[in-house]
């Protein structure tokens, strides 16, 4: 009995030591995916930086801010370069939804949903092969937490495929005036050749905000979703820390978009409102936890450099008109781009004579598992420090979260958390047989040395 019992606890522990993935929430009342601890170093432009301003610096490596209103460019940063722009994406993604389909119908999802997702570390909100959303429902999943697997089922039903509905993306976008911008997915998860710029995105994200279905959606903090096979429902919270309630939380915020990937780092588009303007602000390509500080640092500087009446003034003058063309110039070269911060690091440490290392994309396989390892590495640390600011928040807030978490990871994961619980229920039992072994050896010793007592006085007499 004890051999079988150690076989299966020998089996259940080589299936516990491979590292399981982390469930991504759906309901989540936490932050955006990955955001680093702010650095203490002061911002600074660089000569190589093509910037609109020295009057104020940023740590992210693009952006840039436009008028809602009128598409005029207020502030940019490198606004050319090609960035990846990670789950951003999915504003353009939500608004082709907007444009092609009723709020009304619904999507049923199939198994083409996943493809090209880990349903245990990207975004989703745990849709099942059969289960129905509302085309309204599906927005709220994708602009507030980001569902990955809903941007793919809806594409499947406006295009027939992703791969067609990235098509559409691509069609929208050069509609807009887009010239650096390429979709390949329609959420945004990592694809070499998925890129756009901090100029580009702000055309498609004022696109977006002029849409009164959108500013409605993105400007919701809190929505619960409803389904056919879950009635009790399932809530959303915005993962946008700016407009959640969090220490950055800015009342002219009213909505935006967050994005992270390891190769992209972290993305941000948020709409600021304030004296009768909105702001469309996109920051790109940021790895030192300024995300959020830079969109404030943005947003400030425009509001106070340019009331109302000056960006109206503005637009229709020729400086307005060469301050666009200079954010939407000529397409640069390839070995002038920019799309991830391993490229951003080769052109630093690069002469400006040898452009020829510099590539559009740049991804060396010789070192993809060291980084793959100091990405993990970054986002466990990031979540520890996320979750010990909640804690001193909120002790509360935070245990009910991680409580509700909990229950909600169980729930879902069924299979999973019956193995987890069947591997704990062997081990006390494993421990009790051995600790039942323990005791009985022992009695059993302590009798056998009480009758060698008995015969030795008995052999003594």
């Amino acid at each position: 009995m004890r051999k079988i019992f150690a076989g299966i606890m020998v089996f259940f522990l080589l299936i516990s030591a491979t590292p399981g993935p982390a469930y991504a929430q759906a309901a989540s009342s936490g932050s955006s995916s990955q955001t680093a601890a702010e650095t203490q170093a002061p911002a600074r432009n660089k000569k190589s930086d093509k910037v609109s301003t020295q009057d104020t610096a940023i740590y992210s490596r693009a952006a840039c801010v436009m008028d809602a209103k009128t598409g005029q460019v207020l502030y940019y940063k490198n606004p050319e370069k090609r960035r990846y722009p990670a789950s951003i994406t999915k504003i353009m993604t939500a608004l082709l939804m907007i444009e092609n389909m009723n709020l009304k119908d619904k999507i049923t999802f199939t198994d083409d949903c996943w493809n090209d997702i880990d349903r245990w570390s990207d975004m989703n909100v745990a849709m099942e092969t059969g289960e129905s959303l509302s085309v309204r429902q599906a927005l709220y999943c994708i602009l507030l937490v980001s569902a990955n697997e809903v941007c793919n089922q809806a594409a499947i039903q406006i295009a027939g495929s992703a791969d067609k509905f990235a098509d559409m993306m691509n069609e929208k976008a050069k509609s807009l005036g887009c010239t650096r911008t390429h979709f390949v997915t329609t959420n945004g998860l990592h694809n070499k050749k998925h890129y756009t710029t901090a100029g580009d995105m702000a055309l498609i994200s004022r696109a977006a905000i002029l849409n009164d279905t959108f500013r409605k959606i993105t400007g919701t903090t809190y929505y619960k979703v409803k389904t056919d096979r879950r009635p009790e429902g399932f809530e959303l919270y915005h993962k946008h820390r700016m407009i959640a309630a969090t220490s950055y939380h800015d009342d002219r915020c009213i909505g935006g978009k967050t994005g992270y990937t390891p190769q992209a780092n972290n993305t941000l588009v948020t709409y600021m409102e304030s004296g009768g303007t909105t702001l469309v602000c996109v920051v790109l390509d940021n790895n030192n936890g300024h995300i959020y500080s830079d969109t404030k640092t943005l947003c400030d500087y425009v509001f106070k450099t340019y009331p109302r009446e000056a960006i109206d003034k503005l637009a229709e003058s020729p400086e307005g008109k060469q301050m666009n063309e200079a954010a939407f110039g000529a397409d640069p070269s390839p070995a002038q781009d920019q799309t991830s911060s391993a490229a951003s690091a080769s052109e630093e440490k690069t002469s400006q004579g040898d452009k020829t290392s510099i590539s559009l994309i740049q991804t060396p396989g010789s070192s993809s598992s060291a980084s793959a390892g100091q990405d993990k590495g970054k986002a466990a640390m990031e979540n520890i420090r996320s979750g010990l600011k909640e804690f001193t928040q909120s002790p509360s807030a935070f245990f009910s979260s991680l409580k509700d978490r909990a229950i909600s990871a169980f729930i879902k994961h069924i299979p999973y958390s019956f193995a987890i619980l069947l591997l704990v229920f062997l081990v006390l039992s494993l421990i009790i047989i051995w600790l039942r072994g323990v005791i009985h050896r022992s009695v059993h010793r302590r009798r056998y040395r009480k009758m060698r007592k008995k015969r030795s006085k008995k052999n003594q007499k």
